[in-house]
């Protein structure tokens, strides 16, 4: 049976990053936090005005490599956010129209 290393993150080499929280939701971060999960251990600070997090890094990249890359993937998800509010009334619409036509209606 192979056994696998379990790497914890190390309280000394924790990154902070605080973000505006007028530009940003924190359920962005937690999206964020969730895609990067596998390199990268994030503890979110929700305070007014801003988002606080702690970035520790799993594994051999470097805090500013992680903090780089976190930045981009919080962006990346308050944008989804953004384009998800945006779209979702032609999404219901498409969905409507497409089980409407199934016969699965009774009537």
């Amino acid at each position: 049976m192979k056994s696998e290393t379990v790497t914890t993150p190390d309280p000394q080499a924790a990154q902070r990053v605080s973000l505006c929280g007028s530009a940003y939701s924190v359920e962005a971060v937690h999206r964020a936090a969730y895609a990067m999960m596998a390199t990268i251990d994030v503890r979110i600070l929700a305070t007014e005005p801003e988002i606080v997090c702690e970035l520790h890094v799993l594994g051999k990249a470097s805090a500013a490599d992680a903090e780089l890359t976190f930045r981009r993937e919080v962006t990346d998800h308050q944008l989804r956010l953004v384009i998800e509010e945006r779209t979702s009334a032609y999404r219901d619409l498409i969905l409507g129209l497409a089980f409407s036509r199934t016969g699965l209606q009774g009537g």
